[in-house]
């Protein structure tokens, strides 16, 4: 039960509420993966070990785990999306209460460790690949652990890691050495908390830890869009009600949660190697891309892990309907979110789709509960774009209390009936930041190097709101009225027919 001590407690849950199975069928490590989260997504489907895995490595894979939003409440120890959500924005908005994590003398990632000399990434990790067209094999749900070298402060973020085979470009394989030792890692300068530690080492190498079979909660938290220079793994601890263990690494100056099912140790390092290094990989926007960005390479120098170990995947590419952890995505994205309440009033609720409805956070709506002055909007989407979890926010929508932004017909509605587009809507063009993976500048030049920071895309705000007082004037109606039945006409209706026509 709820809070889970490991991996291993979750999914004993799971299993003994039918919410994971087992699978002795074969499954290829080149795509099968692919497959089975378009199958398990469209079905519905529970958790899923397969234990006869056809890889380099006989060792069984866990995905699906977070494909549902029970499960992902279970992982956060909540019932329902909104208590979710309520439950991080909490934590987030109250540091206070933040659980600083506990060391301990040792733990079961320590059960197996396999030094620097004896590093062959082939032989000792599994190699699984994701959707049909990528080139490389990733670590998809890792947590990479490192420290801030002015402050010290740590961070742990959710970044894919890729296995060195051959050159996407001629097919040319790698030399052995960094075919043993080394990941092409998407961290950069500017892309992510950990690129900015790696920014500042001046060309040193950054100490990393990639944490793989988490406790959910705390793996959850490295999606969380929180402020620079904040812990997440005391965040988790306030998530999870105890504080996490952890455990010295071996050969860097890091701590890991001490019940992952592997810990891999090392250094990045080269933070600016060409994209093409990554080769064409899928990306929650439903396509399989090249990379937009460079990323730095990882030198291996330790492996630790248990004995009985699960390597934990995920697809990244949106298929439809879902990838697996859009869910706790939504949640962690969502809440951190709501920080704009701290110097813009009235938002009353902000909801971010999820796929397939919404590509990760392209879409958010924002209700408000009060206009307090014409334009008001403009000010809620400026807010928005300004932060973390919202820079990537291709269109922020915002609507009034009369509007349930879960509610898509009450917003075609409201798009319908509330908004003038010249008036109301409002277009950024050459803003930075924005995702560099959209596939609606696909037609820019290939290679596209540093393509989300230096070519700028376009942003667009939708005020959905009543126009009151923008557009009242002596003529003007200042709040029109739709017309339906009362709720109590409507109940005195359904009564006299509920009989004769066999009404619930």
């Amino acid at each position: 039960m709820f809070p889970y001590h490991s991996l291993d407690d979750f999914l004993a849950e799971l299993e003994e509420l039918g919410e994971l199975k087992r699978i002795r069928a074969e499954i290829d490590a080149k795509y099968d993966l692919s497959g089975m989260s378009k199958v398990l997504g469209d079905h519905g489907g529970p958790a899923v070990i397969c234990e006869n895995m056809k890889a380099n490595l006989d060792i069984p894979m866990l995905t699906w785990a977070f494909g549902s939003w029970k499960r992902t409440c279970m992982a956060l120890g909540t019932e329902t999306r909104d208590e979710a959500i309520a439950k991080v924005l909490h934590a987030v908005e109250n540091e206070s209460e933040w659980l600083d994590p506990v060391m301990v003398e040792s733990g079961p990632c320590k059960e197996i460790i396999i030094g620097e000399d004896e590093i062959d990434l082939w032989k000792q990790l599994p190699a699984i690949w994701g959707g049909e067209l990528e080139h490389n094999a990733y670590i998809t749900q890792g947590l990479t652990i490192s420290k801030d070298p002015e402050t010290g402060i740590r961070n742990a973020g959710c970044y894919r890691h890729a296995f060195l085979d051959v050159r996407p470009e001629t097919n040319e394989p790698y030399p052995e050495e960094l075919q043993k030792r080394h990941f092409a890692s998407f961290v950069a300068p500017g892309a992510n908390h950990c690129g900015e530690h790696l920014g500042k080492m001046n060309g040193k190498p950054l100490e990393v830890a990639i944490a793989v079979g988490l406790d959910p909660t705390v793996m959850m938290t490295g999606g969380a869009g929180i402020r620079y220079g904040a812990d997440e793994l005391a965040l988790a601890g306030c998530l999870r009600g105890k504080p996490v263990e952890l455990v010295k690494c071996e050969t860097v100056d890091l701590e890991v949660p001490a019940s992952a099912h592997f810990v891999i140790e090392g250094e990045l390092y080269d933070p600016f190697i060409d994209p093409a290094e990554f080769g064409p990989f899928g990306e929650f926007f439903g396509y399989t891309l090249r990379a937009s960005f460079g990323g730095a390479k990882c030198r291996v120098k330790c492996i630790t892990r248990r004995k009985e170990a699960l390597w934990p995947m995920v697809v990244e590419t949106h298929q439809p309907p879902n990838y697996e952890h859009a869910y706790w995505i939504n949640v962690m994205e969502t809440a951190s979110l709501y920080a704009i309440r701290k110097w813009v009033n009235h938002i009353k609720k902000i909801v971010i789709p999820v796929p397939p409805g919404n590509m990760h956070n392209s879409l958010v709506i924002v209700q408000i509960g009060h206009k307090p002055y014409a334009h008001f909007a403009k000010q809620v989407m400026r807010a928005v774009w300004s932060m973390k979890p919202g820079m990537w926010a291709k269109c922020i929508l915002v609507v009034g209390p009369e509007v349930d932004p879960d509610n898509m017909g009450e917003i075609m509605v409201a798009l319908q009936n509330n908004v003038q587009p010249a008036e109301d809507i409002t277009i950024y063009k050459d803003m930075p930041a924005i995702h560099g993976w959209d596939p609606s500048v696909c037609g820019l030049p290939n290679p596209m190097p540093l393509q989300m920071l230096e070519t700028g895309q376009s942003q667009v705000g939708i005020d959905a709101t009543i126009k009151v007082p923008e557009r009242i004037d002596g003529f003007s109606d200042p709040l029109p009225r739709r017309t339906t039945a009362s709720k109590e006409l409507e109940q005195r209706v359904y009564n006299k027919l509920k009989d004769e026509l066999g009404l619930p």
